[in-house]
């Protein structure tokens, strides 16, 4: 400091008219220089280039314009600052690599979770293993799901209705509490079989199972039965 500055404090200091600097430090408000033949950046923060990535110790060209310094780029060995890695081989993509700004590497697909090599038109992503990330290429069933001969062509399927085809082959269609909309069977339909406990019933009824009367039972009877269906 010269006795100009102490005399007249409110006046600026004029910054020598430099071409190089260091980079003191990097934040999100600007960039810190120290100048050559300082010790320390003094605090003032200056404006850069966006789109170039800055560290702390970086040589950078700096620009006089109005008064301050605009911090252009760095200075060093080519491409020792490109933000993608050297290396790498066809197939791999770009995975972090530790938690710093910037860092990344290359990673093989296949031990990273990423997408495995080869498959063919139409095929979808299956667990081929219990291990983390060990997935295959399939073929897709065929728009279909179930088991044996048991199937449900998934194309008509309403939004809310679900269809849970067990070990068995059933498939149950809806739930209590999202109920099937519409049903189209084509070909033979089998509701109940007698393989199983099958209940039946129609309209909200409670489900019962299958109700026998004789060929000679009164109006009545059959009134009663099918009414134990929800049919009337």
């Amino acid at each position: 400091m010269n006795l100009d500055d102490v005399l007249n404090p409110d006046e600026p200091i004029e910054e020598p008219d430099f071409s190089i600097a260091t980079v003191g430090e990097v934040s999100a408000d600007g960039i810190t220089l120290v100048f050559d033949g300082s010790s320390s950046s003094g605090g003032k923060k200056y404006r850069c280039n966006s789109g170039v990535r800055f560290v702390n110790g970086d040589r950078v060209r700096i620009k006089r314009d109005s008064g301050s310094y605009l911090v252009e780029y760095p200075i060093g060995t080519p491409m020792s600052r490109y933000p993608i890695p050297s290396g790498g081989t066809d197939g791999q993509f770009l995975a972090k690599d530790g938690t710093g700004g910037y860092s990344v590497k290359w990673v093989t697909p296949s031990s990273s979770g990423g997408l495995p090599t080869g498959g063919t038109k139409g095929q979808v992503l299956q667990k081929s293993s219990a291990t983390d990330y060990d997935v295959e290429w399939a073929t897709a069933a065929a728009d279909r799901i179930g088991t044996g001969t048991y199937y449900v062509n998934v194309t008509s399927v309403t939004s809310g209705c679900t269809l849970t085809p067990s070990t068995t082959g059933r498939v149950h269609l809806g739930s209590s509490r999202y109920h099937f909309g519409d049903l189209y069977a084509e070909g033979t339909v089998s509701l109940c079989s007698t393989g199983y406990s099958s209940t039946l019933g129609f309209f909200g009824t409670t489900p019962v199972r299958k109700q026998t009367v004789s060929t000679s039972a009164s109006l009545s009877t059959l009134i009663s039965a099918l009414n134990s269906y929800g049919l009337v």
